[in-house]
């Protein structure tokens, strides 16, 4: 298996761990991206504002409220858009940080189809 290969493997079972828990342990902080050791204040930030948006679009995928509809719809835009021209976009933070944006697209869609599926 190639590094890139064994790398996504990685970023995929964390990913997963993500989709688990509502809070990163510091070892799973520092594996998605290995650079993060070395990194500064603005790629902690971007990390947190990526891990944020998974936490909002999990909290929300199933809500009744208006309020949580809202919010939900508004993290799945932030996710879907691809315009870069905005320093903090979902493209942007992917981007700096190293992450696949389309590995975390397509987990987050198969979140939303998963209480489709009927066992």
């Amino acid at each position: 298996m190639s590094t890139k290969e064994e790398t996504l493997k990685e970023f995929k079972k964390h990913l997963n761990k993500l989709n688990e828990i509502d809070a990163i342990h510091p070892t799973q902080y520092y594996l998605a991206n290995r650079s993060m050791r070395l990194a500064g204040g603005e790629k902690k930030l971007m990390l947190a504002i990526l891990k944020d948006a998974i936490k909002c679009y999990r909290r929300n995928l199933t809500g009744k409220s208006v309020h949580s509809k809202k919010i939900f719809s508004e993290t799945e835009e932030w996710f879907i858009d691809d315009d870069t021209t905005y320093l903090y976009s979902f493209r942007n933070i992917c981007a700096w940080l190293g992450v696949d944006f389309k590995l975390i697209r397509e987990k987050l869609t198969e979140m939303k189809e998963e209480p489709l599926q009927v066992s």
